[in-house]
């Protein structure tokens, strides 16, 4: 993860970990129980570094769904 901590976008790499996070936060907490801070807890980053790099909670979970379902097929 130290690759997020840049300053700019995060690598692709690096946003894929980002979203598997996600993924694995709203499979366990379920979608509306998801907080950008359980997402910041679970991979180390500052709430205000997701909220920069997604916009909101609802976009980055949207995406990482959207990942989720892309590498499924």
């Amino acid at each position: 993860m130290d690759e997020v901590k840049r300053r700019g976008r995060p690598s692709t790499h690096s946003r894929e970990e980002l979203l598997h996070v996600t993924r694995t936060v709203a499979a366990e907490r379920g979608y509306d129980a998801t907080r950008l801070s359980d997402v910041a807890a679970a991979s180390g980053l500052a709430v205000s570094t997701l909220q920069h790099y997604f916009g909101s909670r609802d976009a980055m979970v949207r995406e990482a769904v959207v990942a989720g379902v892309r590498d499924e097929l």
